[in-house]
């Protein structure tokens, strides 16, 4: 899907979370961005509840390791959930779940701080 002038607003919305405080720049400079990821697993419940999934497959040995997940990738999952909205938009569908699943420590992690399983 082509971000662009056309969706001015999902791409606001995407530069907010890419670039912090260079959205200004970003924005002024005319610059076209490409952004290249792959949501690793996108289900939809029973009850149409949509959860976006990401697999991470970080090493790490420090008990805060899910808030090292948080802090280093909640950006690329809040990105997803934007870009796919957005093409989902005809449909009005939502996410309503963000997780990551840790393989190194077998864990499921909301992105905003409760451990799953």
């Amino acid at each position: 899907m082509a971000i662009d002038e056309k969706n001015e607003a999902a791409l606001n919305r995407i530069l907010s979370f890419l670039f912090k405080d260079e959205t200004k720049l970003a924005e002024k400079g005319n610059k076209t961005i490409l952004i290249n990821g792959t949501m690793d697993l996108v289900i939809q419940s029973e009850n149409d509840n949509w959860t976006i999934v990401d697999y991470k497959t970080d090493i790490c040995f420090s008990k805060d390791m899910d808030r090292k997940l948080r802090r280093d990738y909640t950006s690329q999952l809040e990105g997803y959930k934007i870009l796919f909205e957005e093409i989902m938009r005809e449909k009005n569908i939502k996410v309503d779940n963000l997780l990551f699943y840790s393989t190194f420590n077998d864990r499921v992690i909301d992105i905003y701080g409760k451990v799953l399983i």
